[in-house]
C-alpha cells in the first residue's frame, strides 16, 4: 500500500494530477496558437501591418502605465507601513513615558513626617512583696 500524505493523496495520484494539468494547459495553448494562425492567414497584409503598428505603439504606453500604477501602489504600501510603524512607536513612547513618570513620582515623593515623640521619665521603682525578714514591703 502506498504511503498517504497529509492531503490524503498518494504519489501516483499527485503525479497523475500534474500530468493531466500539463496536458490541459498544452491543449489550451495549442488551440489558441492554431486559432491565431488561422486568423492571421485569413487577414490581409495591410490589416496585419496596422495591428503591428498598434502593438508597437501600445508597448511603451503599457510600460508607462505599469510603472505609474506600480509607483502609486508602492507609495500606498509605504504609507501603510509608516502608519503602522508610527502607531507602534507612539505606543512604545507612551509606555516609556508612563514608566519614567512613575520613577520620578517615587523618587520625588515627600517622605511622611516622623511621628512626634516625647521622652517619658521612668516612674520610681516600687517594691512590693515580702522582704528577707518576711514583712511586706510597701513603697
Amino acid at each position: 500500500m502506498a504511503k498517504q500524505r497529509r492531503d490524503g493523496l498518494t504519489f501516483g495520484q499527485r503525479l497523475a494530477m500534474i500530468v493531466c494539468t500539463a496536458l490541459v494547459a498544452l491543449v489550451l495553448v495549442a488551440g489558441a496558437s492554431y486559432g491565431l494562425w488561422r486568423v492571421i492567414c485569413q487577414v490581409g497584409h495591410g490589416v496585419l501591418a496596422a495591428w503591428a503598428l498598434v502593438a508597437t505603439v501600445a508597448v511603451p504606453v503599457a510600460v508607462w502605465a505599469g510603472v505609474r500604477i506600480g509607483n502609486v501602489e508602492n507609495r500606498g504600501m509605504l504609507a501603510g507601513l509608516t502608519q503602522g510603524a508610527d502607531a507602534v512607536v507612539n505606543t512604545a513612547n507612551k509606555v516609556a513615558d508612563v514608566k519614567v513618570r512613575a520613577v520620578h513620582r517615587v523618587r520625588n515623593a515627600t517622605q511622611p513626617a516622623p511621628a512626634p515623640y516625647t521622652v517619658i521619665e521612668e516612674p520610681p521603682l516600687l517594691l512590693t512583696g515580702r522582704g528577707d525578714d518576711g514583712r511586706y514591703l510597701d513603697a
